[in-house]
C-alpha cells in the first residue's frame, strides 16, 4: 500500500506538471501543487492548512483515501490528501477541466465515513471508542457499562475472533417461534435503531437542549394507569404533563393521585368519560388562571408559569368525539384569550385529525375545521406524526399547540403503550431556575455509643445554670452545655433526598413494558396483523402485573404494621398524605403574585399574625357593660389552683416516653433526650421550678416554626391555609406538667360537667353514642 502511495504521487506530479508548464508561458493562471502530509487535515475547509504549507484557505481538495473497513470494533478514515489552490482568472475553469479530463483525479465530495450510532445511548461509536455490532440487526453498541456492559475479556474474545457471533438484548428478547418468524429485525428498520427503554429516547430528545419539558398523554382512566404515569415523571422529570380523559370523580381526593414533586390541578367530569388533568412541578412558578372565562361546555385547565420576564399560559383542553359545537366555543374562548395573552400553549386530545396525509379525506373534515381557527390566531401544532394506532387506521388527534412555534426546539411522539394514545412531547426555548436540591441535615448514628453519651450527661455541670437570675440565661445555658455534648457524641450531615420510586415496579415489570415498547413500535414499521395481537397481549399482562404487584407490595406493607401508629402511617403513605409538598405561588393583598420563597413566607406570616386583629375588628363593642353582665351570671369557684406542683420523676417519666417527633426551632430531637432521660432531668428541673414559681415562660420556648397546610380552595389564597406550628421540644414539657396539674385539680373537685365529652381523659365523643 505504501508503495502503491508514492507511485500514485509521482505519478500526479508528472500529469500535472506538463499542463502547468504548457500553460504558464501564455500568461494563464498558475497552479501550485501542494502534497499535505498530516492525514486528513485538508478535509474541512483546509483548516488543516496553513499559508507556511504554501497554500490558500480557497481552492479545490483531491484526496486519496480508503474504505473504511476491519473488524466490527475498529475503525479508521481515509489516507492522504491532496491540495491545489488556484488563482482565479476568467479562464481559470478551463484549467480545471483540462485537469478533470485527465480522469486521474475526483473533486472533493467531502468526508462519506459516516459514524455508526449506539442502538443504547444513540451516540456516535467513534473509532478510539470499544464498540460491537449485533450480527442480526447490524446496530453497533458501546461495550461501556452504561450501554451493553461487556467485560473486557468478553470484548477482547469478539475483537480475536471475527467469527464469533454476538446478538443485542433488543433481538434476544424479540419472538424467535416459529410462529414469530415474519417478525424481522434488520438495519433498514430506523425505529429499531433505539434503545431498549422507551425513556431513553424521550430524554435524548428533550434534554439536547435547555428549556421547559412538557408532554400530554391521553390515559384512558387515570386510576388504572397511575403507576405507569408516576414512572414516567421519575424517568423523564418533565416539568409539567397533561392528562385527557382521567375519568375522574369528585369522591377521589387528590392526595389519592398526588405524585411527589408535582402539584395537581384537575376538571372532573365523571367515571365514565372525560375529565382534564396537569402535573406540574413543586419548584415551578406557576399557578392557576382563574381570570379566563372558560365556557362549561369546554373541559379544560388552565395555568400560568413564569420565568424570569416570560409569562406562558399552559392549558390542557380535551373534546369528547360527538361533541360538534366546540369548534365554535373554542374560537370565541381563543379570540378573549388571544386578546390579552401572546404566550400560549394547549395541550390535548381534540379528536381532529390533522395528519397531512389524510387532509383531503372527508373522514378530516374537523382537522380542517380546527386548522382554520388555529390559522387565523397565528397558532401552529408541532407534532407532526400519527399519536393513536390501532389495527385500522392511524391519526393525529393528540396535539401540542403554541402562538410561538419557532420557540420549540424539539418535539416528538413516543408510542409507549400504556394507553392507546401515543405520548407526545416538546422543550419549549425558555429560561427557567434549576430545580433546588433537597438537602436534608441528619444525625449521625453510626459511632453512637449510648453509655458514653448518658455518662457525659450526668456529669455535665448543670448547677451552672443556677448562677442566673433571668430565666432566658438559664435556658441559654442549659441549651449551650447539652448542644455541645450531643455535636460530641452525635455528628450531623447532610444528604440529599431524592425522589420515591415505584417498589413494585420490578425488573420483570419493565422488562414487559419495554417489549410492549418495542412491539408497538415494530407494528408502527410493518402493520402486521400478528405484531399487533401480540402487542396487545403483551400490554394486558402488563396492566394485570402491575396492578397485582401494587396490591402484593400495600399487603405486605400492612402486615408489617406492629401497632396502630404503623398503621395509620402506612394508611397515609397509600393515600400520599405523608410526603410535604412546599407552598405554590401566592398572591399578597394588592393582588401580585409572589413566587420567591422569603415573599411567601412574609405574606404568609402577617396574614396569620393579624388574623386575630382582625377578626376582633369584626365585633364592636361600646362599653364593657356586656362583659359584667357575662360575669355576674357565672357562680364563684370555692376551689382555686394556687400552685403547680411537681417532682423530679415525674420530668424523668416524661423524658422517657417523650414521642419521636420532630424537633422545634432549637433542633433538639426527642430521640436524643429519651436516651440520656435518666441524667437529663436534673438540669430541667430547676429551669421548670424557677419558671412557674416566677410566672415566666422563657422567651426562647415561645418560638416556634410555623408550617402552613393547605385545607381547600385556591392554592394561592392565604386564607385557605391553617397555620401548624412546631415548638421547642422542652416548652412541650413544661406544658404538659401545667396541663396535669390543672386536669387533675378539675377533676378531683368534679369542675367539669358530667355530661363532658370530648377533651376528658378516658372518655371520648366515641362514648357518647354508646
Amino acid at each position: 500500500m505504501v508503495a502503491s502511495t508514492v507511485l500514485f504521487q509521482a505519478y500526479l506530479k508528472t500529469a500535472l506538471g506538463w499542463l502547468i508548464a504548457l500553460f504558464e508561458d501564455a500568461g494563464s493562471p498558475r497552479y501550485r501543487l501542494k502534497i499535505c502530509a498530516r492525514p486528513g487535515a485538508c478535509f474541512d475547509t483546509f483548516r488543516g492548512c496553513t499559508k507556511e504549507d504554501g497554500l490558500d484557505y480557497e481552492g479545490l481538495c483531491w484526496f486519496y483515501s480508503r474504505d473504511r473497513g476491519g473488524r466490527r470494533h475498529i475503525g479508521f478514515g481515509a489516507g492522504r490528501a491532496f491540495c491545489i489552490s488556484h488563482e482565479t482568472k476568467p479562464n481559470s475553469s478551463l484549467f480545471l477541466s483540462l485537469i478533470l479530463l485527465s480522469g486521474d483525479v475526483c473533486p472533493n465530495p467531502g468526508p462519506h465515513n459516516t459514524l455508526d450510532l449506539c442502538g443504547i445511548c444513540t451516540k456516535s461509536v467513534k473509532s478510539n471508542q470499544r464498540g460491537i455490532c449485533c450480527d442480526l440487526c447490524n446496530i453497533w453498541f458501546h461495550v461501556r457499562r452504561q450501554c451493553v456492559n461487556m467485560r473486557l475479556e468478553s470484548y477482547r474474545s469478539h475483537a480475536d475472533n471475527p467469527d464469533l457471533q454476538w446478538i443485542c438484548n433488543i433481538c434476544l428478547e424479540l419472538p424467535t417461534n416459529e410462529s414469530d418468524a415474519n417478525i424481522s429485525v434488520d438495519d433498514s428498520n430506523p425505529n429499531m435503531n433505539r434503545s431498549t427503554d422507551e425513556f431513553t429516547a424521550i430524554n435524548n430528545n428533550l434534554y439536547e437542549q435547555p428549556g421547559l419539558k412538557f408532554g400530554h398523554i391521553n390515559v384512558n382512566g387515570l386510576r388504572g394507569k397511575l403507576s405507569e404515569i408516576h414512572l414516567l415523571l421519575i424517568k423523564t422529570s418533565l416539568d409539567i404533563l397533561a392528562i385527557t380523559e382521567t375519568k375522574l370523580a369528585n369522591d377521589i381526593t387528590d392526595e389519592e393521585i398526588s405524585i411527589e414533586g408535582y402539584f395537581t390541578i384537575r376538571n372532573d367530569r365523571d367515571r365514565n368519560g372525560g375529565g382534564v388533568l396537569l402535573y406540574y412541578k413543586d419548584s415551578l412558578a406557576a399557578y392557576e388562571e382563574h381570570k379566563i372565562q372558560v365556557p362549561n361546555t369546554i373541559e379544560g385547565v388552565w395555568i400560568n408559569v413564569q420565568c424570569q420576564s416570560q409569562t406562558w399560559l399552559f392549558a390542557c383542553v380535551y373534546r369528547p368525539p360527538t361533541d360538534l359545537s366546540f369548534y365554535d366555543t373554542f374560537n370565541t374562548m381563543l379570540e378573549k384569550i388571544w386578546s390579552t395573552r401572546k404566550n400560549i400553549v394547549i395541550l390535548g386530545d381534540l379528536n381532529s385529525d390533522l395528519s397531512p396525509q389524510r387532509y383531503e379525506d372527508a373522514e378530516s373534515h374537523l382537522g380542517r375545521r380546527l386548522l382554520r381557527i388555529l390559522r387565523s390566531y397565528g397558532m401552529k401544532c408541532v407534532i407532526k406524526e400519527p399519536t393513536r394506532i390501532s389495527d385500522v387506521a392511524q391519526t393525529l388527534i393528540d396535539l401540542i399547540i403554541v402562538s410561538h412555534a419557532e420557540k420549540i426546539t424539539m418535539a416528538g411522539v413516543s408510542h409507549l403503550g400504556i394507553s392507546d394514545h401515543s405520548f407526545v412531547y416538546a422543550n419549549l426555548r425558555m429560561r427557567k431556575e434549576k430545580s433546588p436540591l433537597m438537602i436534608k441535615i441528619i444525625n449521625n448514628y453510626r459511632s453512637f455509643n449510648q453509655q458514653k453519651f448518658r455518662n457525659d450527661i450526668e456529669s455535665a455541670p448543670w448547677s451552672v445554670c443556677e448562677i442566673f437570675d433571668d430565666i432566658d440565661d438559664q435556658v441559654w445555658a442549659w441549651q449551650h452545655l447539652y448542644q455541645r455534648i450531643v455535636s460530641d457524641h452525635i455528628p450531623t450531615r447532610q444528604v440529599k433526598m431524592r425522589k420515591n420510586k415505584l417498589p413494585w415496579i420490578t425488573n420483570e415489570i419493565r422488562k414487559e413494558q419495554n417489549k410492549r415498547y418495542r412491539l408497538l413500535k415494530l407494528y408502527k414499521a410493518n402493520k402486521d396483523t400478528h405484531t399487533w395481537s401480540l402487542y396487545k397481549a403483551t400490554r394486558n399482562r402488563v396492566k394485570r402485573q402491575i396492578r397485582d404487584a401494587e396490591i402484593t407490595y400495600w399487603r405486605e406493607q400492612f402486615a408489617k404494621a406492629e401497632n396502630s401508629k404503623n398503621f395509620w402511617q402506612v394508611v397515609s403513605k397509600a393515600q400520599g398524605k405523608s410526603a410535604r409538598k412546599p407552598i405554590p405561588p401566592v398572591q399578597d393583598r394588592d393582588g401580585t403574585i409572589l413566587t420567591n420563597d422569603s415573599d411567601k413566607a412574609e405574606e404568609m406570616n402577617n396574614y396569620f399574625a393579624n388574623i386575630g386583629i382582625k377578626l376582633a375588628e369584626k365585633f364592636h363593642h361600646d362599653s364593657g357593660s356586656s362583659i359584667n353582665q357575662l360575669t355576674a351570671t357565672i357562680n364563684p369557684v370555692p376551689h382555686v389552683l394556687d400552685q403547680v406542683s411537681f417532682s423530679e420523676e415525674q420530668i424523668k417519666l416524661k423524658l422517657t416516653h417523650i414521642k419521636q417527633k420532630t424537633g422545634g426551632p432549637d433542633k433538639i430531637m426527642s430521640r436524643d433526650m429519651a436516651e440520656a432521660a435518666e441524667s437529663l432531668f436534673e438540669g430541667l428541673f430547676s429551669i421548670f421550678k424557677n419558671s412557674i414559681q416566677r410566672g415566666i415562660f422563657p422567651s426562647n420556648w415561645k418560638i416556634g416554626e410555623v408550617i402552613p397546610v393547605f385545607k381547600k380552595g385556591t392554592k394561592s389564597d392565604c386564607a385557605n391555609y391553617r397555620p401548624l406550628t412546631m415548638l421547642n421540644l422542652n416548652s412541650k414539657i413544661l406544658e404538659s406538667i401545667v396541663c396535669d396539674s390543672l386536669d387533675y385539680h378539675l377533676v378531683t373537685n368534679e369542675l367539669i360537667h358530667s355530661n363532658q365529652w370530648g377533651f376528658k381523659k378516658g372518655v371520648s365523643t366515641e362514648s357518647l353514642l354508646l
